[in-house]
């Protein structure tokens, strides 16, 4: 972005996103790499299952989105979530089993609900309110040596 627009981008309320549940189908946008022209395309899933630990998330199933981070729609076009992944922890990754097949049990595309996030993001702004801003660390300045002059041909 060169420039800020004339007109603010329009941004969408994580506040007041829409539930789904299994079964439903929902829909990400994304754009395909420069190859491809970037043109845009819409993938939708159907809600195969719900997790509550170690978040509250929607599980997409096959054909979950490409693309993570990036907002999903309901059939109505109102936010759900933000398109995510969810990995273990080290200790689980470590005792993982099976290669790539024990990897798929492992971790999940996943929907993050937005109004999750959005409290999630109310919370961190409260907590940095609260912290004493630090002082900036001064590095120590780099030792420098003068160039040596090239050696003479003999």
């Amino acid at each position: 972005v060169d420039k800020a627009p004339e007109k603010p981008f329009a941004a969408g309320d994580l506040n007041t996103s829409a539930a789904v549940g299994v079964g439903d189908e929902v829909f990400g946008g994304a754009r395909m790499g420069k190859f491809f022209d970037r043109a845009v395309t819409v993938s939708s899933v159907r809600i195969s299952g719900q997790v509550n630990t170690p978040r509250k998330a929607m599980l997409g199933g096959e054909g979950m989105f490409n693309s993570l981070g990036l907002p999903v729609y309901n059939s109505e076009g109102k936010l759900v979530g933000i398109s995510s992944i969810i990995l273990p922890n080290a200790d689980e990754m470590e005792g993982m089993q099976g290669g790539m097949s024990g990897m798929r049990d492992m971790m999940a595309g996943a929907i993050i609900p937005a109004k999750d996030i959005a409290e999630a993001t109310k919370n961190a702004l409260e907590n940095a309110a609260k912290a004493p801003a630090e002082e900036p660390k001064e590095e120590p300045a780099a030792e420098t040596k003068p160039a040596e002059a090239p050696a003479k041909p003999e």
